[in-house]
């Protein structure tokens, strides 16, 4: 096969093969955007992308695919961050269904977490 008719990049996980930027829930295709959590901190506060690995890695376990770090601050560190999971089904162990905004306390620095919308 040539390059010009490749298929779309394809990744193995530890459930299934499938195209990069997506989930497989219970046999569909899950976007990225629908496993996403948006992530806001205070401007003279802010939380690294380590801090947030560190704390949501400890709290609920391997379930972070990637973490975007948004404007402000500079390297690693912005005003808010978009943080992508493997499955959409973690959405509700860290957002509550019956509150739209959750905070955390990372490192004595507040966040807040809702789900993200796009």
């Amino acid at each position: 096969m040539d390059s010009s008719s490749s298929p779309p990049a394809r990744f193995i996980t530890r459930n299934s093969e499938h195209v990069a930027g997506t989930n497989r829930v219970e046999g569909e295709q899950v976007i990225a955007d629908d496993r996403a959590i948006f992530l806001t901190f205070s401007g003279r506060y802010t939380v690294s992308k380590a801090e947030l690995h560190a704390y949501f890695t400890r709290r609920y376990g391997d379930i972070i695919e990637a973490i975007h770090m948004g404007a402000g601050g500079g390297g690693d560190q912005g005003l808010y961050a978009m943080m992508v999971l493997h499955s959409a089904a973690m959405i509700q162990e860290i957002i509550k269904d019956e509150v739209y905004i959750t905070k955390f306390t990372i490192n004595g620095k507040h966040v807040w977490a809702r789900k993200f919308k796009s």
